[in-house]
């Protein structure tokens, strides 16, 4: 098992400026984790930094889009040379696009990719390259409920999800293969949560969003991320059903996508046709 989470520890957290990663890194602060807060707009993270200087942590606030690998591995080296080693890597940052699978342009399909996948393998290479080197560390790939199951609307952010899933599960492979060390991959598979990310959404659905489904808070979702540090399981589920979704989902698929896709025009999106049609065209960085 890898080394269980304590005070002093230095933490990486993606996607820090808002929702999930927001909450994150405030929770690991008032744990005494030294962090290093990753997003693109450096101007919240110089705010996060100073709210985690309230609880006495040390921080840095490091401006990347995590789409750009070269520049993953350099905020890696930039964290090293700070603090000396990287406990923690958690990767968070995430973007959404809802609508019609062929009403969404294919360059915020592409975006969605770059950035949930592709910005999870960056972050993902860069840690654990670090942790080989340290001989220990843990990687912690938050997912969603997305990664065990499919819902409308949302094509390639449920790709991205699933995506992560399988690299969580290979990376697992890669590290029972030796050379790592006390290496630990976990995963953590939030249902709807209560982010910006609804709101930042871009929306080509030409249907209002009108989410009427129990949602969790980020903070809950923080609480459990960091206890995925202090005690490294491989997958949890957080959330209203989720861990039920993904078993029905496996034993019946066919029919638990039915009821997904009724869930989905009942809850997430309403109302007439063209009342938000692109109109919501913003990439979030947090997780949804």
């Amino acid at each position: 098992m890898s080394p269980r989470f304590r005070s002093g520890h230095v933490v990486v957290v993606t996607g820090a400026s808002t929702g999930i990663g927001h909450a994150t890194a405030l929770e690991f602060a008032k744990k005494g984790a030294r962090l290093v807060l990753v997003a693109r707009q450096k101007e919240r993270l110089d705010e996060l930094a100073k709210a985690c200087a309230k609880f006495g942590a040390e921080s840095i606030a490091v401006s990347v889009d995590v789409s750009d690998g070269p520049a993953v591995q350099g905020l890696a080296e930039e964290a090293v040379k700070r603090f000396g080693r990287i406990d923690v890597w958690v990767n968070n940052a995430g973007v959404a696009m809802i609508g019609s699978f062929t009403e969404v342009p294919m360059d915020e399909h592409r975006r969605v990719i770059e950035t949930n996948l592709l910005g999870y393998i960056n972050g993902a290479h860069a840690a654990l390259s670090q942790f080989r080197r340290q001989k220990f560390g843990t990687l912690i790939n938050n997912a969603s409920i997305n990664s065990r199951l499919t819902t409308p609307y949302l094509a390639s952010y449920n790709a991205s999800k699933w995506g992560i899933r399988g690299l969580s599960l290979s990376l697992r492979q890669d590290v029972a293969m030796g050379g790592y060390g006390d290496v630990a991959v976990c995963q953590i598979n939030p249902g709807v949560v209560d982010t910006p990310a609804f709101q930042n959404a871009g929306n080509y659905s030409g249907l209002p969003l009108n989410i009427r489904f129990p949602m969790t808070s980020p903070e809950h979702i923080a609480r459990a991320i960091v206890g995925l540090a202090e005690r490294p399981r491989r997958e949890i589920f957080v959330g209203p059903l989720t861990g039920l979704g993904a078993f029905a989902y496996t034993l019946f698929p066919v029919l638990t996508a039915g009821v997904l896709t009724l869930a989905m025009r009942r809850f997430y999106v309403a109302g007439e046709k063209g009342a938000a049609a692109g109109d919501k065209a913003n990439r979030a960085e947090a997780r949804a």
